[in-house]
């Protein structure tokens, strides 16, 4: 945590990086405005709630919508795309991981 976070609203599709003050106000429930506690999620948690959420939908069929595929396509693009962004971070030529 102290390295801050880089956070996807799921609903806005916007990304954002966080240091550590703003990561830990993120966390916390507010009184004004109010707003409950964030919710975090690895993107191994996300991957196996998108494969539950594929298998409902096959199973479903027609019953499932088109924008709920659209969706769950659009946040696991999201989550992709931060998770792209984590590696780039972890490995910088030259740097400590640079000899990996």
């Amino acid at each position: 945590m102290s390295a801050g976070a880089d956070c996807a609203y799921t609903i806005s599709g916007e990304t954002e990086a966080m240091d550590l003050n703003q990561w830990i106000e993120f966390l916390e429930p507010q009184v004004e405005p109010a707003r409950g506690a964030a919710m975090c999620m690895s993107s191994e948690n996300f991957a196996r709630i998108k494969t539950v959420i594929e298998q409902a939908c096959k199973k479903l069929g027609g019953a499932c919508t088109k924008e709920a595929k659209e969706n769950l396509s659009r946040v696991s693009t999201i989550i992709d795309g931060l998770q792209e962004r984590v590696r780039k971070k972890k490995i910088k030529p030259g740097g400590i991981n640079g000899g990996l």
